[in-house]
């Protein structure tokens, strides 16, 4: 009986499917990307070069941003009507995370910034179609925010000196 040919080594993306692996990409998103099915996968897997069987590299910064930014377009890509929107939305903030504290623990911290902010979104999005959330959308100004916290802690040391007058009147 002889061996199924693999369908995988016969793809036009072979190359592309190699490296992602190599890279630790998941079997569902090589399934989704290159339109392979889930056996084909496993059978690949099973038969590559030792060269290709290392264990995946750790995500390189440029890999990293770029993630981060198909994960922001999958975000922007839901629609809100679809039921399963929700759950969509909970896998990408979980691979943003993934991808956060990646970049954390390498010490990369712009890229880890840039993906919690992209899941902070994430979870934006998700209060919004569960409708914990008013649809309006949120700035996250930064700059403001540090200015609304200088202002509240001088609003409370000013309250506290007030009360010290206060008690000292008493």
């Amino acid at each position: 009986m002889q061996d199924k040919v693999c369908s995988i080594c016969q793809h036009k993306d072979i190359g592309l499917i190699d490296e992602a692996m190599r890279r630790g990409v998941s079997t569902r998103q090589l399934e989704r990307r290159f339109a392979v099915g889930r056996a084909s996968v496993s059978r690949h897997r099973k038969h590559m070069t030792p060269a290709n069987v290392q264990a995946p590299v750790m995500m390189a910064a440029p890999v990293m941003a770029a993630q981060i930014e198909a994960a922001e377009t999958t975000l922007a890509a839901i629609e809100p009507s679809n039921p399963s929107a929700i759950g969509q939305v909970r896998e990408v903030c979980r691979h943003l995370r993934s991808i956060g504290m990646d970049a954390k623990g390498k010490g990369n911290h712009g890229i880890a910034v840039q993906a919690f902010v992209a899941e902070l979104r994430g979870h934006e999005l998700e209060a919004k179609l569960s409708g914990e959330l008013e649809q309006q959308p949120t700035v996250f100004n930064f700059a403001m925010i540090d200015g609304f916290v200088r202002a509240a802690d001088l609003k409370a040391r000013t309250i506290n000196a007030e009360l010290v007058e206060f008690k000292e009147l008493m």
